[in-house]
């Protein structure tokens, strides 16, 4: 789960115990990767190098994908 949405500057990430996150990428909306991390330990995303607009966040687990779109104010 992706909070607060929509995000100003810190994305959360709360996902399940029993998930190991991958690999957390941010897209434009027209498929451009603006952001990448290492999945491993992380539970914020810092938003305040992107501009406004509307994104989609894909991340990636031992268990599948979970795409959300996300607002940036």
């Amino acid at each position: 789960i992706l909070y607060p949405n929509p995000v100003t500057n810190d994305l959360n990430i709360s996902i399940a115990n029993f998930i190991t996150v991958e690999q957390i990428s941010i897209y434009s909306l027209i498929g451009q990767l603006v952001k990448s991390v290492d999945g491993s330990n992380v539970t914020t995303i810092n938003m305040d190098d992107l501009t406004s607009g509307v994104y989609m966040v894909k991340i990636q687990t031992n268990q599948g994908v979970i795409d959300q779109k996300i607002i940036k104010k």
